[in-house]
């Protein structure tokens, strides 16, 4: 299970301009240009075995946050965590997608593996992201 949380010390104020924005944003835009994913080709076979891969969990939550990429920008996050980061697609490819804008937030990521964790690490450096990840069972 993996969850992304964006936090701003606005937030709370922008959540109804959220609500509002999200019941009129049209989800598919015509020309719309998508993201890549992540890199992870240094992720070879031996730690698949050991790392939670990019799997279909993991695109369906890029296309979410790629559609929703207008909000987040709007919402100006200055920190985002995610929680079980296993290879560290999901958060290497919102702060790509924050960073599009030169937003600069603390992108931060746990795991119960140290392994996953490294390679957290390793996924964001690949991708020109830096992720601190941190081994934990606990937020």
């Amino acid at each position: 299970l993996c969850g992304v949380a964006c936090w701003n010390s606005r937030h709370a104020s922008l959540h109804s301009d959220y609500l509002s924005y999200r019941e009129t944003m049209i989800m598919s835009k015509p020309g719309e240009v998508k993201l890549p994913t992540p890199d992870i080709a240094h992720i070879g076979t031996e730690l698949e075995e050991v790392v939670y891969p990019a799997s279909e969990d993991t695109f369906l939550l890029l296309d979410t946050l790629q559609k929703d990429a207008d909000v987040l920008r709007l919402l100006r996050p200055t920190i985002c965590l995610e929680i079980g980061s296993g290879s560290g697609t999901v958060v290497t490819f919102l702060g790509t997608l924050l960073g599009e804008l030169d937003q600069v937030a603390a992108l931060l990521s746990t795991d119960l593996n140290s392994r996953a964790a490294e390679v957290s690490a390793q996924t964001g450096r690949r991708n020109g992201v830096i992720v601190e990840p941190t081994c934990t069972d606990l937020v």
